[in-house]
């Protein structure tokens, strides 16, 4: 049973198991779970069935930031500097055999950046050690003199609006933070 698109552009539901997407070359296999960005994981994971597709609650942020977006992307594609703007999220990352390890109160989990591009695109999956992975699209495109960066946040069914807008709340004050650090390099 083949089922359309779930509106995650990396996502898709193809005979009972989630597939990546072709357009990234660094999307990860997902496996009937789906766990979204920046809460702790029994808020998100979830089953899902093939017919299962209804499409969430999302907020996407910016943020203008007064630099060029060369030196944006640079910084927000070297994933050391994840801890400096997304503490909350990402209290600390070391790279270990390859991989990025994030230590959260949670467990270590791993993250995994889209290849460098020319696209200002830094899609990023968090890998829990469940083994579900969160998938966060993010982008920096110019503004102007400037930059403009873009985050999206989602809320599943069993997520609260009050959890959601805490989860937002907190892209917001990374966003606040990251726009400081730029701004004074």
């Amino acid at each position: 049973m083949t089922s359309p698109d779930m509106n995650l552009s990396s996502i898709r539901f193809q005979n009972g198991t989630f597939e990546k997407s072709k357009c990234f070359s660094k999307v990860y296999f997902i496996s009937n779970h789906l766990y979204l960005p920046f809460l702790p994981p029994q808020l998100f994971i979830r089953q899902f069935s093939p017919i299962d597709n209804a499409m969430m609650k999302s907020k996407t942020m910016n943020k203008s930031i007064k630099s060029d977006p060369k030196i944006v992307y640079d910084f927000l594609s070297n994933l050391e500097n994840l801890p400096k703007w997304a503490s909350s999220t990402f209290p600390s990352i070391k790279e270990m055999n390859g991989e990025w390890i994030v230590d959260t109160p949670h467990g270590q989990n791993k993250v995994m950046l889209t290849e460098k591009n020319n696209f200002g695109v830094l899609d990023h999956h968090v890998k829990l050690t469940s083994g579900v992975e969160v998938y966060v699209p993010m982008r920096v495109v110019q503004n102007g003199d400037g930059s403009e960066i873009m985050i999206t946040v989602f809320q599943p069914p069993e997520m609260t609006d009050e959890a959601f807008v805490e989860d937002i709340q907190t892209v917001e004050k990374d966003l606040n933070h990251l726009k400081t650090i730029i701004e004074e390099i």
